[in-house]
């Protein structure tokens, strides 16, 4: 579906994502407009703790924990085994930022995904491979389903960087017009470089159908999040897309909606530059700086 202008209406976003976007715009500002080559994001690495710190070590912003919970359509159809083991691990979203800048200015050193789990000491990341040496016990069909999540966290890309923003994009299964459909979920990810303070930016596009054309965005709003917030991740079951032994397939769950926060509706100009394949910098730049002009509408 292309983008068709929404009706215009005020649409109030969070101060701080005004705030951080023009940060974002006025410092992203480079020579350097070789366009960014995507690369898979960073893995938080097993065994942090999950939590806003800046005084840990590594990875000390927590940007969003989102758990999961299986909760509209054929919810009849999903064993409790399958359901336990699909919940068990929460997809992670944490930052690391440091004090680094002239004048006292924050930055974004990196951003990376994960999962993670309850453990003795609270909430830290696992892997499939280092459950057990964590004192974390998944069981075996946990265990098998952890490990197709972090396969898939593989083909998520790094496709822009700079001091003050990331943005990268993850496959997804979304449940839209009673339908479960694949799409890309494009995260933006910018901080507040005065306040070291930030948020996020998630909208859904058409997966490509070739290399020459922008990917469409679905003519829904833009989702606002702020950082450190914790989600109950709503899953929607499909009963068509099991095997005849119970086994989910690709299609059997899909997202109800994105991570809560602010609903921001397009604008042309954001519109048209939120589908972008490649970005350089200066070109992240422009899109920060049309979305700052969605939100102050």
């Amino acid at each position: 579906m292309q983008y068709s202008p929404p009706p215009r209406r005020r649409t109030i976003a969070p101060a701080v994502a005004v705030a951080a976007l023009y940060v974002t715009l006025c410092s992203a500002a480079s020579a350097n407009d070789a366009v960014f080559q995507a690369v898979p994001v960073q893995v938080v690495d097993p065994g942090t703790r999950v939590r806003d710190d800046p005084g840990q070590e590594s990875w000390n912003r927590l940007i969003l924990v989102a758990s999961p919970k299986i909760n509209s359509g054929d919810v009849d159809s999903v064993s409790g085994t399958i359901r336990d083991a699909a919940t068990k691990c929460s997809l992670t979203i944490m930052a690391e930022v440091e004090k680094t800048l002239p004048g006292g200015r924050f930055e974004l050193k990196q951003v990376g995904v994960g999962y993670s789990v309850n453990g003795p000491e609270g909430r830290i990341t696992v892997s499939s491979d280092t459950a057990s040496e964590l004192n974390i016990p998944l069981g075996f069909i946990a265990r098998q389903v952890l490990r197709t999540n972090e396969q898939q966290l593989a083909n998520v890309s790094l496709i822009g960087k700079t001091s003050a923003l990331a943005l990268f994009d993850a496959s997804s299964v979304m449940l839209r017009k009673g339908q479960h459909r694949k799409y890309l979920t494009r995260h933006l990810v910018y901080l507040d470089q005065a306040s070291g303070e930030g948020a996020m930016v998630t909208w859904l596009l058409v997966p490509p159908s070739d290399e020459e054309h922008p990917m469409a965005i679905i003519n829904q709003p833009m989702r606002v999040t702020k950082w450190n917030t914790e989600e109950t991740r709503k899953i929607h079951v499909d009963a068509e897309a099991f095997n005849f032994l119970g086994v989910p397939g690709e299609l059997a769950f899909a997202l109800e909606d994105l991570p809560p926060g602010v609903d921001v509706a397009w604008t042309e100009r954001a519109a048209k530059l939120a589908g972008k394949k490649t970005f350089s910098v200066a070109e992240l730049r422009e899109l920060s700086d049309a979305l700052r002009e969605a939100m102050e509408r």
